[in-house]
């Protein structure tokens, strides 16, 4: 479990893999990231890897995050990005992605290297924001539902999956994302949802209901999760 961290400004080469705030690489199996910020990273915020000769990459989570204009410099421009070099889905399988809030002005809010086939990945109930488009490369298999996509600039790309939002939502203090101590998480408020957004409060999915998923007790500021909210903070 990778919990309660910040990883931020992180270098790479222009247009290497690396160089992000956190990872699930190869190999990694029923294992959690949750309560994390990654920002002004030249990598991706959050990366879901696998290498060739690892065993097989199964059964996690990524929820209740915050990536904020991550990925200016590799080719994984975007908060989260999708790598699988075995070219078997079944090496890279069942990811349940939720509640997490993506807001990226540089680029897409999620990049698909070319090699990335994978099956059984979940998006439910997460926030995309993207400067143009909201996804870099071919997404093959993932099942989106109840999503909120907004695209900063104009963009021809249609929100994947189904009960989409596709508003701009409004936060709290959103040029105040800067942070270094961990300790401070709970009060970080720049991706709090204001009082007024509660269109976003209400379109999701109660996950629990739904499929019977443990969803955890708190959002992202530990406060009690309100099970039909869209994004990482309430």
């Amino acid at each position: 479990m990778i919990q309660y961290c910040i990883a931020y400004r992180n270098k790479t080469q222009k247009g290497a893999a690396d160089g992000g705030g956190f990872d699930f690489d190869g190999g990694v199996t029923n294992s959690i990231l949750q309560y994390c910020l990654s920002y002004d990273n030249e990598g991706a915020g959050v990366g879901l890897f696998q290498y060739e000769s690892a065993s097989p990459w199964q059964n996690n989570i990524v929820r209740y995050n915050i990536s904020v204009n991550d990925g200016f410099a590799s080719n994984g421009q975007g908060g989260i990005f999708i790598w699988n070099a075995t070219d078997d889905p079944e090496k890279l399988k069942d990811c349940f992605i939720y509640n997490n809030t993506i807001y990226n002005n540089t680029g897409a809010a999620m990049t698909y290297e070319p090699k990335s086939i994978n099956s059984g990945f979940h998006f439910f109930n997460n926030i995309f924001i993207a400067k143009d488009d909201f996804i870099e490369g071919i997404e093959s298999s993932g099942i989106f539902e109840a999503n909120n996509w907004y695209s900063l600039s104009t963009t021809k790309q249609t929100p994947l999956g189904i009960n989409n939002q596709t508003i701009l939502p409004r936060f709290k203090d959103i040029g105040n994302y800067a942070l270094a101590d961990p300790r401070q998480l709970p009060l970080f408020d720049a991706f709090q949802l204001a009082d007024d957004a509660s269109p976003l409060k209400t379109a999701g999915i109660d996950l629990n209901q739904r499929f019977g998923w443990d969803t955890g007790e708190v959002d992202f500021n530990g406060r009690q999760i309100l099970k039909t909210a869209i994004g990482a903070c309430q």
